[in-house]
């Protein structure tokens, strides 16, 4: 008759390994060899883990935003408020605009440079305005709308040729 360990001894692992046929489990021991293949699956499995995480995260994040034609104008939707924007289209008006005035003349540098400034200081109450920044929204849609539908070769606007 087999006799059972009791409660008190199953609690004890190297009583119950003995029990279950195996040796005694020792501190620092090697793994025994049946758990060799397990252990080179595991491993394989968290190497592919942890070189497809990065490409996982990144395809979600070009499908959510970049493919997006909604995502794309949430994410630069704000970007016309920032007073950096701003003022490099301030600059790049006023720039524009002294250089579209050169009929002027040299004798009317001050006139043509107000103009210029007047150009700049408009553009910028108009980027202040909720006009702009509806503009800016539909701007960036249809352009989006439009850079997708050339990738995928179905543009009416424009033809990609290669």
């Amino acid at each position: 008759m087999l006799a059972l360990p009791s409660v008190r001894s199953m609690l004890c692992l190297e009583s119950w390994s003995r029990f279950a046929g195996g040796s005694p489990l020792r501190a620092g021991r090697a793994p025994t060899r049946r758990h060799r293949p397990r252990q080179a699956v595991a491993s394989a499995l968290v190497a592919v883990f942890i070189v497809l995480l990065p490409v996982a995260v990144t395809c979600a994040w070009i499908r959510g935003t970049v493919l997006s034609t909604s995502g794309y104008v949430a994410a630069v939707s704000n970007v016309a408020a920032a007073p950096a924007v701003r003022a490099v289209i301030r600059q790049a008006v006023t720039t524009e605009a002294d250089a579209v005035l050169p009929w002027l003349g040299a004798l009317a540098s001050p006139l043509r440079t107000g103009l210029a400034d007047l150009a700049g200081k408009e553009a910028s109450a108009f980027m202040a305005s909720p006009a702009f920044q509806s503009l800016w929204v539909e701007a960036n849609q249809f352009a989006h709308t439009q850079i997708i539908s050339v990738l995928n070769g179905n543009s009416t606007l424009v033809r990609a040729t290669i």
